[in-house]
């Protein structure tokens, strides 16, 4: 389970839990996500010395004893008073980011923004498996291991980037907008149909109607891009 914040004075900053750990072992449970995790510290109490493993950022692995804080000096709720407390908050955005990108299809609208996105989530959330200290969980193996370190991470870096940007290009330029590739694609393909199934109308004619379907779309396609941005800022206002 990856750490995505520890609590000012409680048990997990008193053993080094830092941000971007990965716990992997509490009280003799192995420890996957975040439901591993509660599950785990439902079975405990508040004064309880349980055992924990977990890897820091340097690649380290630490296994230590930690006495946990009651949860009820945290949350303040009755229903929490005498059980364990870590306090630590579990993030699951590695996790989603990944299952997204696995079935785009599945959710085409988490897909298109994480997508563009993705290059950026590390400036955000503080983690970037392609820069230091995360790159120290990989291990180098085959041929790319004769090569030192810094060496093959720059190669990684450089491909990620020239791969995301032409990919990235590629997928908005095949947009149906005019005056995009996709537009244009649209208009051979709409004026084509209508050569083949309105053999009758005039050249000019089929011209204009299509220059008008590919208007429609072209705004129709702008909106759907824009819409979030419209409706988040400018709802407010109007409604």
């Amino acid at each position: 389970a990856v750490v995505g914040y520890t609590l000012e004075g409680f048990p997990a900053e008193e053993i080094g839990l830092k941000s971007w750990s990965i716990i992997t072992e509490i009280n003799g449970s192995r420890i996957a996500d975040e439901k591993d995790f509660s599950e785990a510290m439902v079975e405990t109490k508040a004064g309880q010395t349980v055992p924990i493993i977990y890897h820091t950022l340097d690649g380290d692995v630490y296994e230590k004893r930690v006495t946990l804080a009651d949860k009820y000096s945290f949350t303040n709720r009755t229903m929490d008073k005498g059980k364990g407390f870590l306090g630590v908050g579990i993030t699951s955005i590695l996790k989603d980011d990944l299952l997204v990108f696995k079935n785009p299809f599945s959710g085409f609208k988490n897909f298109f923004i994480r997508f563009y996105g993705a290059p950026f989530i590390g400036s955000f959330t503080g983690y970037n498996p392609l820069v230091e200290p995360y790159t120290h969980y990989y291990k180098i193996g085959g041929v790319f291991s004769l090569l030192p370190s810094n060496v093959f991470w720059m190669f990684v870096n450089a491909f990620y980037w020239i791969f995301w940007l032409n990919f990235a290009v590629g997928v908005f330029n095949a947009l149906p907008i005019v005056p995009l590739d996709g537009g244009y694609l649209f208009q051979d393909g709409f004026e084509m149909l209508l050569r083949k199934t309105r053999s009758g109308m005039s050249k000019e004619k089929r011209e204009n109607v299509v220059k008008a379907a590919a208007f429609s779309i072209s705004l129709f396609t702008l909106f759907l891009v824009l819409a979030p941005l419209l409706f988040k800022y400018l709802g407010p206002l109007l409604f």
